[in-house]
């Protein structure tokens, strides 16, 4: 969409003589509700996926999960299946 925008505002914005017309700043106005746009959007999408992270990572989900934990002899291995 941006692109359109720019193609837009520079091919019919622009006259012969390099003059603004109408067309110009409508054509940057969709440039930059294009790009806000996709910040809104950016950030709504981060969100869903680290909240299906987040499930994936915490929730009952079947699998096998596998922690090492430092003691102060070694280590302990803790080994789960959720099912």
């Amino acid at each position: 969409g941006t692109v359109g925008f720019y193609v837009m505002a520079l091919s019919l914005g622009l006259d012969y003589n390099y003059e603004v017309n109408a067309m110009y700043p409508i054509g940057m106005l969709g440039v930059i509700a294009t790009r806000i746009y996709e910040v809104v959007d950016a950030g709504k999408e981060v969100k869903k996926y680290n909240q299906k992270l987040y499930d994936k990572v915490y929730g009952i989900q079947p699998g096998f999960s596998m922690n090492i934990i430092p003691q102060k002899k070694g280590a302990f291995l803790k080994i789960a299946y959720n099912f």
